[in-house]
């Protein structure tokens, strides 16, 4: 997912209305009779979600977008032809929020999902009704922010090099590069998870949190509003790294960071993860569980290598009783 953005603003401007047309018949009496047509309505503009699309990087470099005006309608009481709608396609989870008021327009979830974004002008009068011919109405612009929430039942999220990447590696076979050096993953990835029965679901590793994420450490803690989407979350933790001298201290460190991003999150399912169990003694494995017992809450000790524990997490999320 390189070059992978979860924000973008865009300018959509809806079609105007069709000129209506000025045209007199010269009848054989020689008085002359009004009969021009109306112009047509000018092209809507709508946003459309998309299961095909993943990041807004399309946005980078295309942030206009325009429907067709309406054409002028003509003489015979012909009305001009109505302008195209345009329909912008973004990634599915992309929710929309108008620039000006910060007000939140709609969330396109599924694939399909759609919402009419601009208007088209309406097509202006023509004087075949003994009127003079109008203009058309103009269209309209709006300026909105696409801001992309990944829809995802489980996320991993954890301090720099506890493993996340590896473990989502092993479970649905991702194909992220697995490196060693601390934030490796510098934006999500996605992976599916298959059951025996053929039923599926999509986890998202997340980049990594450290004491100071909040204030912009690393890699800051934007990516956290992802877990407004999950299910559950796996909190990945190992006993002792650079970023965390111990167990406790990684645990306090991702809760502290989740509940200042947003103090709902902390109150949503989370399993503890306890990983790298493959490299634990029977001391080591004994003291970490007395103090993953303390935090009252779910917790599996795993193993990326050795696929420990894997199993029986995912039988978890698949039952969803993941607090017993």
């Amino acid at each position: 997912m390189k070059n992978w953005f979860d924000e973008a603003y865009i300018e959509v401007r809806s079609g105007d209305g069709g000129r209506g047309c000025e045209s007199y018949l010269r009848r054989t009496d020689k008085k002359r009779e009004p009969n021009g047509g109306n112009g047509g309505k000018g092209g809507d503009v709508w946003i459309e979600a998309d299961s095909n699309m993943t990041g807004l990087i399309h946005f980078k470099y295309n942030q206009h977008f325009q429907s067709e005006s309406g054409r002028e309608g003509s003489s015979g009481q012909k009305a001009g032809r109505s302008g195209s709608d345009l329909v912008v396609k973004v990634p599915c989870g992309t929710c929309l929020i108008n620039s000006e008021n910060k007000l939140r327009i709609r969330d396109l979830i599924r694939s399909g999902d759609r919402v009419m974004i601009a208007k088209g002008g309406r097509g202006g009068a023509g004087n075949h009704t003994g009127n003079p011919a109008k203009l058309g109405a103009p269209g309209e612009t709006l300026r909105v922010l696409l801001d992309l929430k990944i829809d995802a039942d489980v996320f991993l999220i954890g301090t720099p090099g506890a493993g996340k990447s590896a473990l989502l590696h092993r479970l649905t076979n991702a194909h992220q590069e697995e490196k060693v050096y601390p934030f490796s993953t510098k934006a999500p990835h996605l992976g599916v998870y298959e059951f025996p029965d053929y039923s599926k679901v999509t986890l998202c590793e997340l980049p990594s949190l450290m004491e100071g994420s909040s204030e912009g450490h690393g890699l800051g803690n934007r990516y956290l509003k992802h877990l407004e989407r999950g299910r559950v979350a796996f909190w990945v933790l190992e006993t002792k790294s650079d970023f965390a001298e111990n167990l406790n201290t990684a645990y306090n460190i991702i809760k502290s960071e989740v509940e200042f991003f947003d103090k709902e999150y902390v109150k949503r399912p989370y399993i503890c993860l306890i990983n790298k169990s493959d490299l634990m003694d029977d001391e080591e494995r004994k003291a970490a569980e007395e103090t993953v017992k303390t935090w009252k809450v779910p917790f599996f000790f795993v193993s990326a290598k050795t696929g420990e524990g894997l199993d029986k997490i995912m039988q978890v999320v698949q039952g969803g009783s993941y607090y017993g």
